[in-house]
């Protein structure tokens, strides 16, 4: 097996490909297994005459234009703040050069067996090319397919398994070099749930007691929530919120992710919510309940209301549910993710890919929230050294998302011992963070530096409550704790605000890290008590006065996080600074 040591040490020699056009030369590990991926068998005849997708990502003619358009649109000083931009003008910052294309078709057609039969899709911003050939068309360009399982499921990779992250442009095409930076689809796995709660799951025939939960904290649901958060009020008599119908909200799920809907409607007839159906884009079957459970409730406990999808696909692969949810006619314009896993378990082209995507919606407005993590700084290592490194978690680590940590209430919010926090090994720390941040590791007592990227992304960005939620799961109460949580809280608090804008004609927050960072003023609560210390680790972080890595800038207060997020008559929000 590749080991977590491995992994992040592919993660240190290859995260000097960020800022480059393409990756260097690829390290091959010819492991058997790769995060619960077993090598099953060769491809079997049968299987060889499917078709099999890969998916061809370019290398862009101006790779930091992408970066420095949602750097401008999310910032409050600049002119052109929260002016988004239309699939045309994305285009324009992230497509490749003709010549790319034409070397890449050359090769394909050269490369495919004669008179074989493959369909070929450009991606809508001309960045990535899908190309569909059966198996054992790309076998005779890239070699022998295998079969590899992971419990129940079963995926066709190279036979030779695994390849040290960021690199997927074999030797076999060599020549795209310099034109195609990753090829997805051939030596990339990803690890799977193992489908255990984030906690447990206890059911209760007192709905307001959370029996045998083993975290700290009241039991927590809608009416604590709009009491703890001062959310606005659900409207009177079934009335719908003013701007319904001109935006939504959306939950991220997967891997057999299942939520009933006779469950969201008790929920919100029992705590008096807007009675707004989940729409369904994608499976929602597999019997995995709690997590979707909790997402489509908890997103209705601030968001009531509001028009909300659940947004399903099988596999965790966040670059192509960007890709489904951004297919979409009109995309969620808030997007709840409570999904994520150690960085050092994602392929480092898979990271980088992604948060280009995430940079895309940003870029239309968009906003993304995703769960910091239930691991606390998380951990990386040996059977015998077990906490070499902590590992953040991604998605949260990435750049262009707003990661929400966690706490439990107790007379007052404190953060959650397995709050998720760090810093990123892969994504460097934004400029919108250097105050804040700087301010925290200069005067906070830190773990052993060699634990950590100091001068990474830095998670969380803001917190929510985290533990005992009581949800409806197949008509019975029970209670569910993690990150996973607060996310839908915090989106659905986004959505409210969202809300007013449209139904007063302006544009939807989108990327708000940099307005976040940049107040003056708190956005709730500053939360300066707790420490994440994951199990095995000699030491976590600490919640203090300020930016921490255990609850970030704090928990939030409607009218506070309005009065950050509303525009004034400048267009800007009134309690930023402008430089």
């Amino acid at each position: 097996m590749l080991s977590n040591q491995k992994v992040a040490r592919c993660l240190q020699l290859l995260s000097v490909t960020v800022t480059l056009a393409a990756s260097v030369g690829a390290a091959t590990v010819t492991a058997a297994t790769q995060h619960g991926w077993a090598k099953h068998r060769e491809t079997p005849p049968s299987m060889r005459l499917k078709d099999h997708k890969l998916i061809f990502r370019f290398v862009s003619r101006h790779p930091n234009a992408i970066h420095e358009a949602i750097r401008q649109i999310s910032d409050p000083g600049s002119d052109r703040f929260r002016q988004y931009l239309d699939d045309s003008e994305i285009s324009k910052l992230v497509s490749t050069s003709p010549a790319s294309r034409l070397v890449f078709n050359q090769w394909l057609h050269k490369s495919m067996p004669r008179n074989a039969s493959y369909a070929v899709d450009l991606s809508p911003h001309e960045d990535y090319v899908f190309v569909t050939a059966k198996v054992w068309h790309w076998e005779r360009i890239f070699g022998s397919f295998a079969l590899f399982r992971n419990g129940n499921s079963d995926i066709l990779r190279l036979a030779q398994g695994v390849r040290c992250a960021g690199q997927h442009v074999p030797d076999h095409a060599r020549e795209l070099a310099g034109h195609v930076i990753a090829i997805f689809g051939l030596s990339d796995f990803y690890p799977k749930s193992n489908k255990e709660q984030p906690s447990i799951m206890a059911h209760s025939a007192d709905p307001n007691q959370c029996a045998g939960s083993q975290f700290k904290g009241k039991a927590i649901d809608p009416t604590v929530l709009g009491s703890l958060y001062h959310a606005t009020p659900v409207p009177s008599g079934g009335a719908r919120r003013p701007g319904f119908g001109k935006h939504s909200q959306g939950v991220a799920a997967f891997e057999d992710a299942q939520f009933i809907p006779a469950d969201v409607a008790e929920f919100q007839a029992n705590f008096s919510l807007s009675d707004v159906k989940v729409q369904v884009l994608g499976p929602n079957k597999g019997g995995y309940y709690g997590e979707a459970s909790l997402d489509t409730q908890y997103i209705f406990s601030t968001g009531s209301g509001v028009d909300t999808w659940f947004l399903a696909q099988e596999d965790f692969n966040m670059l192509e549910w960007a890709f489904l949810v951004m297919n979409m006619t009109a995309p969620p314009m808030v997007l709840s993710v409570s999904w994520g896993g150690g960085e050092s378990t994602y392929d480092i082209q898979h990271q980088l890919a992604a948060n280009v995507e995430f940079a895309k919606m940003g870029l239309k407005g968009h906003t993304i929230l995703a769960a910091s993590g239930d691991d606390g700084t998380g951990k990386q290592g040996t059977l015998f050294k077990p906490c070499e490194r902590f590992d953040p978690n991604w998605p949260a680590s990435a750049q262009y998302v707003t990661a929400v940590g966690g706490t439990y209430l107790d007379t007052a919010e404190i953060g959650w011992g397995q709050s998720g926090g760090g810093f990123s090994a892969v994504f460097p720390r934004p400029l919108y963070q250097d105050e804040k941040v700087k301010q925290y590791t200069a005067t906070a007592s830190l773990p052993d530096a060699s634990l950590f990227n100091i001068s990474g992304r830095a998670t969380p960005d803001v917190s929510a409550v985290a533990t005992n939620f009581r949800l409806l799961t197949r008509g019975a109460w029970g209670c569910l704790s993690g990150t996973s949580a607060a996310t839908p809280v915090f989106a659905g608090l986004i959505s409210l605000i969202n809300d007013h804008l449209v139904a007063t004609g302006k544009p939807t927050v989108g990327f708000i890290n940099p307005v976040l960072y940049k107040s003056r003023a708190s956005i709730g609560f500053d939360v300066v008590e707790g420490n994440n210390k994951a199990q095995f680790c000699s030491a976590g972080f600490d919640a203090v006065k300020g930016w921490d890595a255990v609850t970030g800038l704090g928990t939030p207060l409607m009218a506070q996080l309005q009065q950050l997020l509303w525009p004034d008559d400048t267009g800007r929000p009134s309690s930023t600074d402008s430089t």
